[in-house]
C-alpha cells in the first residue's frame, strides 16, 4: 500500500477493509501486522477504527464499486467530492439531512477516491454516546472541505459560523444535546451560536475545545495544534472515553489567549494578538518568529507549487513577516534574500528549499 500523505486514521481505515478480503494474501497479512508493530499509535487507532465501523454496521453497508464503475470513475482528486457528486448526479446526500442507524447503511461509497470522506463521517458519529444511537433520536451529519487557495464560509443548522481554511476538512454532527466539530485536517475559524444547554465542541488531535459562546481559531498541523480565541472563552481538555475529566487537567483560554498542544503536551497559555493568526481570512498569512516548517505547511494549502524542504536546519529557520497568499510565487522568489537557502525548481508545481552551509 502507498501510505504517502496519509493520516494514521485513513491508513488504519484502508488495513481494515483490506482484511476483509478472502483472497487476502499472507503476504499482505504480515505487512499489516508490520504496520501495526510500528507504533502503539497505530495498533490503537486500528482498533478505534475497527470499533468504529463494526458499530455501525458498515461492513455490509459499504457498496464498493463495480468494474463498470471504476471504468467509469473520471474524479481526479483535484475538485472537490462533493462538486464531483453533483456534477456526475451519483451519490448525493444534504448536509444537514436527519440521519438514524439505518440510514447509515445508505451512505455509499461510489468511488474508491471518495471513500475517506464517507470514513470521516462514520468515525465523526461513532464519538457520540451509544444512547445518541439509541430509539429513534436523529443525529444531524455532514462534511465539508476546501480546495486548494479556497476560504470558505458555511452557516451550521443552529446558526453558528465556520469558515473553513484552504485544503481542510471537518466534519459535523449535532444531536439535540450536543454540537460536534471534528476538524480533520487544516485550519477553521468557529463563531459559535449560544447555546447552553446544547454544548458545542471541537475534537482535533487528542483535545476537546468546547465554546462558551465565543469565536475562536484551530489551526491542525502535521505535529501539533494551535488555538487561538478572538472573543469570549474556551475551554481545552483531554479527548476521553466518558471517563472523568479532573480540573487540574482542563486549561481555560479567554479573549486574547493562544494554546498549542500536541500528542504528548500542551504549552502554557499566552497572551497574542489574535488579528495575526486570524489574518488568514483576509489573505495574509502573519507570523512572528515561527518556525519555517509551519509557515510552509500553512502556504502549501494554498499554492499550486508545493514546497519541500531537503534538510532539518531549514525547516527550524525562524520567520516573521506576512505572506499574501495572492502572491505566492513573489514569496518563494525572494526567500533568497531573507535565509541563507537555495530554492531548486523540480518542476512547475514543486520546489526544494535547502540550507547553505558556510562550511560546505
Amino acid at each position: 500500500m502507498n501510505f504517502d500523505n496519509r493520516t494514521r486514521f485513513e491508513i488504519a481505515t484502508e488495513w481494515f477493509y483490506a482484511l476483509q478480503d478472502q483472497n487476502i494474501t499472507i503476504e499482505k497479512i504480515q505487512e499489516w501486522q508490520k504496520w501495526l508493530a510500528e507504533s502503539p499509535e497505530n495498533a490503537k487507532e486500528y482498533e478505534r477504527v475497527e470499533e468504529v465501523l463494526n458499530l455501525t454496521g458498515d461492513t455490509e453497508g459499504l457498496a464498493w464499486p463495480d468494474d463498470f464503475e471504476l471504468l467509469s470513475d473520471d474524479y481526479d482528486g483535484n475538485a472537490k467530492v462533493a462538486n464531483w457528486k453533483q456534477s456526475n448526479q451519483r451519490w448525493t446526500f444534504n448536509p444537514f439531512r436527519q440521519l438514524n442507524l439505518r440510514d447509515l447503511a445508505q451512505l455509499k461509497a461510489l468511488q474508491l477516491s471518495a471513500l475517506s470522506v464517507v470514513f470521516a463521517a462514520l468515525f465523526t458519529i461513532a464519538f457520540f454516546n451509544l444512547a445518541d444511537f439509541s430509539g429513534n433520536s436523529e443525529l444531524e451529519v455532514a462534511i465539508f472541505e476546501s480546495t486548494t487557495g479556497e476560504n470558505k464560509l458555511i452557516t451550521l443548522s443552529d446558526g453558528s459560523l465556520l469558515t473553513l481554511g484552504a485544503q481542510s476538512l471537518v466534519s459535523v454532527a449535532y444531536s439535540n444535546e450536543r454540537r460536534k466539530i471534528f476538524l480533520e485536517r487544516g485550519e477553521a475559524f468557529f463563531d459559535v451560536a449560544k447555546n447552553p444547554e446544547r454544548p458545542f465542541s471541537v475534537i482535533t488531535g487528542n483535545r476537546v475545545v468546547t465554546a462558551i459562546g465565543t469565536q475562536f481559531n484551530i489551526s491542525k498541523q502535521y505535529d501539533r495544534v494551535v488555538v487561538t480565541v478572538a472573543e469570549g472563552k474556551i475551554s481545552l481538555s483531554p479527548e476521553t472515553n466518558d471517563e472523568p475529566i479532573e480540573n487540574k487537567d482542563k486549561a481555560y483560554l479567554v479573549t486574547g489567549q493562544q494554546v498549542t498542544y500536541t500528542a504528548s503536551s500542551v504549552s502554557n497559555v499566552i497572551n497574542t494578538s489574535a488579528k495575526a493568526p486570524l489574518s488568514w481570512r483576509n489573505g495574509k498569512l502573519q507570523y512572528m518568529e515561527e518556525k519555517l516548517i509551519y509557515v510552509v505547511e500553512d502556504i502549501n494549502r494554498y499554492s499550486n507549487i508545493k514546497i519541500r524542504f531537503a534538510d532539518e536546519k531549514t525547516k527550524a529557520m525562524l520567520y516573521s513577516g506576512t505572506v499574501f497568499t495572492a502572491n505566492l510565487k513573489d514569496w518563494i522568489s525572494v526567500l533568497p534574500n531573507a535565509f541563507p537557502i537555495t530554492v531548486s525548481y523540480i518542476s512547475e508545481s514543486e520546489v526544494i528549499l535547502s540550507r547553505l552551509d558556510k562550511q560546505s
